[in-house]
C-alpha cells in the first residue's frame, strides 16, 4: 500500500512538473515547430505516466478512457426522432458528395434531399466559407495565418473570381469529397512546381530562394495552449470529437446495431480523438446504404454544426462583442537612434497625444503631424514624455492597436464564447470535410470501398491522398 502511495505521488509530481513545462513551451518564442514537437514528446510522457499508475489501455502513445454508461444516452437520443437523423446522414451524404451522390447512392434519398444538399452546398461555399478569416486569428501559426490573411484581404480580379466560380461548379458536382481532395492535391502540385524551379535554378548557378521561401506548409499542428488558446481549444476539440463519434452511434442505434462502449482517446490531457464501438459483426450485415449512413453521420453533423456555430459566430459578433471589447494602441518597438530610443520603452500603451485622447489608429492619425523637429508630448500607462521629432517629422515609435475583452467577468465571458465558436465554425468543417478522404481509417475510405467496385484504383486513389498530404508538410522544414 505505501508503495502505491509513493508511485501515485510520484506521478502526480511528474504531471505537474511536465505540465508546467509543457506551459512554459507554450509561452516560449521559438519555431512552431520546434514547439509542437516538444510539446508532444511531454504529452507523450503525460499519457505514458498516466498509462503505468492506472493501467489504461493505450493506443500509439495516447491512452483508452471508455465506459459503457453513454450508450444509454445514445439509444435514447435514438429513439427521439429516426427520422431526422436519417434525413441528417441522407443530407450529409449531398454534402459529401454533391450531385454525383443521387447516382452513385441510388434510390438512397429522393430529389428534395438532393435540392437542400445542393442549395446547403451553395450557400456553406459562398456565405459560410468567408467568414473562416475570423477563426484564423485564434489560430497561432503565422505560416498559415499570414497567408490565410493575404488571401482573405487579396483583391479580386477576373482570373481569381473565374477560379472561384470553378471551384464552385467542383463542389456542386461532387460535394466537399471532391473539393478537399482536389484542393490537397492542387497545393502539393503548387509545392512541387515551387521545389522544381529552385532545383532547376541551383543546376543553372543562379538558386532562386524565392520559389520556395514564401510557400505555405498545407498541414499543421493545432495544439491547445500551444497554436490554439488553451480553454477555448480544448472545449472545441471535445465537442467535435464528441459531435462526430456521437453521431455515428446514434445511426448505428436507428437501424438497430448494439453500442459495446464509448470514450476518448487521450494523449496527455488532450482529447485527440474520441470512439463509439458499435458491434462490427452487425454492421457487417447491413445493407450498404445503412452502412453509409452510419458512416456519414459523423461528417454530416460535424458540417451541421459548424453551420449552426457559424450562426451563433454572428449573432454574438453582432449583438455582444461590440460591447465587451476595448482597444488599445500600443508602441510596439521603438526604433534605433531615434528620439524616442532609450526614452519610451515598448509595449507602453498611449493614451494621449498631444493632448487628443488616443483611442484607437483613427483617433492616433489624427493628433500625429509630420512637421520636421516639432514638439511632441506623449502621455503613457508607464509615464509622460516630451520629445523633438527628427528631420523627417517622426519620434520613432512603431504603433499596434491590440483589441481584447474589456477587465471584467462578463466581457471575458462573452470573448472565450467568440473564441470558442470561431474555432468550432472552422475547425468542425475542417474535421468533416478531410474525413471524406479516401485514406484508411477515414471515414471516407470506408465509403468508397462499400461502392467503388475497382479496389485497385481506389488504392491508387489513396495513395495520392496520403503522398500529397506529405508533400504539404514539406514547406515546414525550408520556408520561412
Amino acid at each position: 500500500m505505501e508503495k502505491q502511495k509513493r508511485a501515485l505521488i510520484s506521478a502526480i509530481s511528474l504531471l505537474v512538473g511536465l505540465s508546467i513545462f509543457y506551459y512554459l513551451i507554450a509561452l516560449s518564442t521559438v519555431s512552431v515547430v520546434t514547439r509542437a514537437v516538444i510539446a508532444v514528446i511531454m504529452l507523450f510522457a503525460l499519457s505514458s505516466i498516466l498509462v503505468r499508475v492506472n493501467k489504461f489501455k493505450h493506443l500509439f502513445g495516447a491512452f483508452l478512457l471508455g465506459t459503457k454508461s453513454g450508450s444509454k444516452l445514445i439509444d435514447d437520443i435514438a429513439k427521439l426522432s429516426p427520422r431526422f437523423w436519417i434525413a441528417l446522414a441522407d443530407w450529409g451524404t449531398v454534402m459529401s458528395f454533391g450531385i454525383l451522390s443521387y447516382f452513385i447512392f441510388k434510390k438512397q434519398f429522393g430529389i428534395k434531399t438532393l435540392i437542400v444538399g445542393i442549395i446547403s452546398l451553395i450557400l456553406m461555399i459562398a456565405v459560410v466559407l468567408p467568414y473562416s478569416a475570423i477563426a484564423f486569428q485564434f489560430i497561432n501559426i503565422p505560416q498559415i495565418t499570414q497567408s490565410a490573411a493575404a488571401s482573405q484581404a487579396a483583391p479580386a480580379t477576373p482570373l481569381s473570381m473565374i477560379a472561384s466560380y470553378i471551384w464552385l461548379g467542383v463542389v456542386v458536382l461532387g460535394g466537399f469529397g471532391l473539393y478537399v481532395l482536389l484542393i490537397i492535391l492542387y497545393a502539393a502540385l503548387g509545392i512541387l512546381y515551387g521545389l522544381a524551379i529552385f532545383l532547376y535554378s541551383l543546376i543553372s548557378g543562379a538558386p532562386n530562394y524565392a520559389a520556395i521561401s514564401s510557400q505555405t506548409p498545407g498541414v499543421a499542428p493545432l495544439i491547445p495552449g500551444l497554436t490554439i488558446p488553451l480553454l477555448a481549444g480544448l472545449a472545441t476539440l471535445a465537442i467535435l470529437l464528441i459531435v462526430h463519434e456521437f453521431s455515428h452511434g446514434i445511426l448505428a442505434r436507428v437501424v438497430k446495431v448494439r453500442i459495446k462502449q464509448i470514450g476518448l482517446l487521450v494523449l496527455g490531457f488532450i482529447p485527440i480523438g474520441a470512439f463509439v464501438e458499435p458491434e462490427m459483426r452487425h454492421v457487417k450485415k447491413l445493407k450498404p446504404e445503412k452502412q453509409i449512413r452510419i458512416l456519414v453521420g459523423g461528417i454530416a453533423a460535424n458540417l451541421l454544426f459548424s453551420i449552426i456555430f457559424f450562426v451563433l459566430l454572428i449573432l454574438l459578433v453582432t449583438y455582444m462583442l461590440p460591447g465587451a471589447l476595448s482597444t488599445k494602441i500600443i508602441i510596439s518597438s521603438v526604433v534605433p537612434n531615434s528620439p524616442a530610443f532609450g526614452v519610451i520603452p515598448a509595449g507602453a500603451q498611449i493614451l494621449q497625444w498631444n493632448g487628443h485622447y488616443i483611442q484607437n489608429l483613427s483617433s492616433l492619425t489624427n493628433a500625429t503631424s509630420s512637421q520636421p523637429f516639432a514638439s511632441t508630448s506623449l502621455v503613457t500607462d508607464k509615464g509622460s514624455y516630451s520629445l523633438i521629432s527628427n528631420a523627417a517629422g517622426k519620434i520613432g515609435v512603431d504603433i499596434a492597436q491590440l483589441t481584447g475583452p474589456k477587465p471584467d467577468p462578463v466581457s471575458n465571458i462573452i470573448y472565450f464564447l467568440y473564441t470558442l465558436f470561431s474555432l468550432s465554425f472552422l475547425l468542425n468543417f475542417l474535421v468533416g470535410a478531410l474525413n471524406l478522404l479516401p485514406i484508411p481509417s477515414f471515414d471516407g475510405w470506408q465509403i468508397y470501398q462499400l461502392k467503388v467496385k475497382n479496389k485497385k484504383m481506389l488504392r491508387y486513389i489513396a495513395a495520392i491522398a496520403v503522398i500529397s498530404i506529405l508533400i504539404l508538410i514539406l514547406p515546414w522544414f525550408y520556408a520561412h
